[in-house]
């Protein structure tokens, strides 16, 4: 069994806390398959991190971060080993950096 999670502003997901920041351990969670946050990191300045020195999901399929404006810095170039990743949605946040894509076969959806 796999599992999508979906957070944001949306009427049928729960709302994040206004302190809300990026959770790395989602990375962490072996059948994750969709991860969506929406309008989630609007106050609180946050980074996207990995863990470093631990597995990260293999199953993790879709990321996207959108209407995220206190979501800032690099997008780390470690999503790369994020192996099953297909669709990247990163757009209206503050990140920066280079696009990981070209580092493995990732469809690449949105802007920086």
């Amino acid at each position: 069994m796999f599992l999508d999670l979906i957070f944001g502003s949306t009427p049928l997901n729960p709302t994040c806390k206004t302190t809300a920041v990026f959770p790395s351990e989602i990375f962490q969670l072996p059948h994750l398959q969709s991860v969506f946050f929406f309008h989630c990191f609007t106050h609180t300045k946050t980074t996207i991190t990995l863990p470093i020195n631990r597995v990260v999901s293999s199953s993790l399929e879709q990321l996207s971060l959108r209407s995220n404006p206190a979501l800032v810095g690099q997008i780390p170039p470690q999503l790369s080993s994020l192996t099953s990743l297909q669709v990247l949605t990163i757009s209206q946040n503050r990140l920066n950096g280079q696009n990981p894509t070209s580092d493995f076969q990732l469809k690449f959806i949105g802007t920086p």
